[in-house]
């Protein structure tokens, strides 16, 4: 009797409440948007309102005609109606308490101005934060835990339901426009459903997503492809980033599993078609991937992270297996063992980025091509780096060239020499050139000289030193920049008769193909290599060749040139146009020269080109007697008296 009377005064009680917040809800919800409103206005210095807010049953609120607009700019958000569920259950979790949130006709507004100011950037003023001990300051890594809980974060944020219908969203600034509008878009019971139409500079395009976000499962599969069937923008990236990145459809499945206590497992399964992105550090072209398919089992542990021996990356044909890692304990390491199995030769060249290798768009060849990197280096000690690159070749041979015949430099040829990409001189490389030089007409000191700066061992490699390609990586990673560069006399030739001047990864990657190519399969001999490579670098402002840098100096022909002054004219080549900086006011050799001067001539002696009388003879000058001296020390001879007519726009 007693326990019946207490349960219903218990249960008149609860329904006492219930009925006190029936009635004063209205009040209680208006008093907390007040506090959230003067919060926001407070913090972010804008002004949050909207017309109307209340209850739609029981525990789903619904606020109309909301909106965010800085104190000085264009309104950022709006929207006609927003409406969430008040789920105490995600509250008990430590997650936000809203649940089937609704979104239905309105914006977000992104606006840049000439001035640089936005409507946005104080969505990312810095917080205060408050002091840590030395123990939080400097926690301790641990890779596999904080992977578990993103993973885990990003479940936890899918946990909801949401319906979102005409809402777009845009930005403008001063030079471009563009805009997306979710037509309709849902996440309900781990369904995923979007109609998202892309406007960007006058074209239309109509994305849909589809796929499965499981939280309990912690499984995602993802399915994006744009309506026209044909390689379309991504919205956005090219707008904030300056990397235009399109595709015609992307599939992922993403899994995550624990192979013991302190490692997990990530694995995805991708694939894409008509990919492409264009940068300028790129390429000056659009580069496509006709398509791409991956299989990866990413390891994450305490202190590494790597992709397994079965992670594979299919490019158009061409199955890439790539095993790499990174980890990082008292020392950071990076390892790469990337491997393509004996491919069939056109199946190769036909499998290549179009955009990324556009003279050998079109060849044909015969035999089989297979690839191994190897890598290996500790960030804290780079000399300790180990690099070997090599694509091999089985019965290989080259049937058709093709947007270029490299064969062509070993006759006369014409040589357009350019400076960002303005043409500034074309001439023959050959007979019809007077100033053309033979090889056989070139001075020994000089072509030695050149040699031992530029490329030390190039009658003895396939093209490549991958011992100065090494210290290159080296001094690179030691000086955290691009500061030194690995390349041989094969590979700046490509560069200047095949390839344009643009620093971009295509052109080096190119560069290294094409070098291969011609050294492996002996389609120009070493010998005809230095010849054009002597007679087409530039030499000094608007001089190029041999024949014409011999006159220019020191008014002699190549086979005259002495000791001295083939080491001074290797010298320059690095940096031709800067010649006048090698020399003082009076005309002599800066006093820096005079360790390069020693060094050269030194390897020279170790070589048994010279002898060591001839190093001890050296006298570190040279004189100038051609245009040269008239660029050194003006007026010191009359202009009609000069070989060579002054180039113009020199500087």
């Amino acid at each position: 009797m007693i326990l019946k009377r207490f349960i219903g005064i218990a249960l008149a009680l609860i329904a006492a409440l219930l009925a006190l917040f029936l009635i004063f809800r209205g009040v209680l919800l208006e008093n907390a948007l007040d506090k959230v409103k003067a919060k926001i206005s407070d913090q972010y210095h804008v002004n949050f309102n909207f017309k109307e807010a209340h209850f739609e049953g029981i525990a789903r609120v619904a606020i109309t005609q909301l909106s965010i607009t800085p104190l000085s700019g264009d309104t950022l958000l709006y929207c006609n109606k927003t409406a969430a569920t008040i789920s105490l259950w995600r509250y008990f979790k430590g997650l936000p308490p809203i649940n089937n949130f609704l979104l239905q006709d309105g914006f977000i507004h992104l606006v840049e101005h000439t001035d640089s100011s936005n409507n946005y950037s104080f969505l990312f003023s810095k917080k205060d934060t408050t002091q840590t001990t030395d123990e939080e300051q400097q926690p301790t890594k641990n890779y596999s835990r904080v992977a578990k809980a993103i993973w885990k974060k990003f479940f936890d944020a899918a946990d909801f339901n949401f319906e979102i219908t005409n809402f777009s969203i845009d930005r403008n600034n001063y030079a471009s426009s563009e805009s997306v509008l979710i037509k309709e878009g849902s996440l309900q019971k781990t369904i995923l459903s979007m109609q998202v139409a892309n406007s960007t500079e006058g074209k239309n395009e109509l994305w849909k997503v589809m796929g499965i976000i499981d939280p309990r499962s912690e499984i995602m599969d993802l399915n994006i492809s744009n309506s026209s069937n044909t390689a379309t923008s991504i919205p956005f990236i090219e707008n904030f980033t300056g990397i235009k990145f399109f595709l015609n459809n992307f599939v992922m499945s993403v899994s995550m599993n624990s192979v013991d206590k302190n490692t997990l497992v990530f694995k995805m399964h991708a694939a894409a078609t008509q990919i492409g992105l264009n940068h300028w550090r790129i390429s000056p072209e659009d580069v496509v991937i006709d398509s791409i398919g991956m299989k990866l089992n990413l390891y994450v542990n305490d202190t590494s992270c790597y992709l397994d021996k079965e992670s594979i990356l299919l490019l158009n044909q061409i199955p890439i297996n790539t095993n790499i890692s990174y980890s990082k304990n008292e020392n950071t390491l990076i390892s790469a063992d990337i491997k393509i199995a004996p491919i069939n030769a056109n199946t190769y060249f036909q499998s290549l980025p179009k955009g990324l290798f556009t003279t050998l768009e079109g060849i044909e060849a015969e035999g089989k091509l297979n690839y191994h990197l190897q890598l290996s280096v500790n960030l804290d000690a780079p000399d300790s780096l180990l690099f070997n690159s090599e694509l091999q070749k089985t019965d290989f041979k080259i049937l058709k060239f093709g947007n270029e015949n490299f064969a062509a430099i070993n006759h006369p040829f014409t040589y357009t020499a350019r400076e960002k990409d303005k043409v500034v001189r074309v001439f023959e490389v050959g007979p019809g050139n007077p100033m053309y030089t033979p090889f056989e007409n070139i001075s020994p000191l000089l072509i030695n000289s050149v040699l031992t700066s530029e490329d030390g061992t190039f009658y003895f490699h396939n093209g490549f030193n991958e011992e100065a390609f090494r210290e290159s990586i080296v001094t690179n990673i030691k000086e955290k920049r691009f500061a030194r560069g690995g390349s041989t006399i094969s590979m700046q030739l490509v560069k200047n008769v095949f390839l344009n001047r643009n620093k971009t990864i295509s052109r080096k990657v190119e560069e290294a193909l094409i070098v291969w190519l011609i050294e492996n399969n002996r389609i120009v001999s070493k010998q005809r290599m230095l010849e054009v490579y002597l007679n087409i670098i530039e030499w000094g402002p608007g001089i190029y060749g041999i024949g014409e840098a011999s006159q220019f100096y020191f008014s002699k022909f190549p086979a005259q040139l002495t000791l001295d002054e083939s080491i001074f004219l290797a010298s320059i080549i690095p940096r031709p146009k800067y010649f006048m900086y090698s020399f003082q006011k009076d005309g002599s050799l800066k006093e820096y020269l005079r360790s390069y001067f020693q060094l050269v001539a030194g390897r020279l002696v170790k070589k048994e080109i010279i002898p060591q009388e001839s190093l001890d003879q050296l006298r570190f000058q040279v004189e100038l007697k051609g245009a040269a001296r008239q660029f050194v020390m003006p007026d010191s001879i009359p202009v009609d008296t000069l070989l060579l007519e002054e180039p113009e726009e020199l500087f």
